[in-house]
């Protein structure tokens, strides 16, 4: 859901199981405050549940996030994300 409060579940779909997902989470001025590697387990639609923390587990504050999303180096999804308090 967008605006999102506390957790953000992050839908998306491959074909590739055999390589991690990077999900990369970016402030406005295009610093990555999280990063994770999802192993995908299944073929086609598959989401990932974000605490809403930046890489340190502290909670990001109000604002303005990007997700990115990208398999093999390719940014396969960017999105804009309003993260309230």
């Amino acid at each position: 859901p967008n605006p999102a409060r506390s957790t953000i579940a992050v839908r998306f779909s491959t074909p590739d199981t055999e390589t991690p997902v990077n999900l990369e989470v970016l402030d406005l001025a295009g610093r990555v405050v999280r990063n994770e590697q999802i192993r995908i387990a299944n073929q086609g639609t598959n989401s990932f549940t974000w605490d809403a923390c930046d890489n340190t587990g502290s909670p990001l504050s109000t604002g303005v996030y990007f997700v990115r999303l990208s398999q093999n180096g390719v940014v396969s999804s960017s999105s804009r994300l309003l993260l309230l308090k």
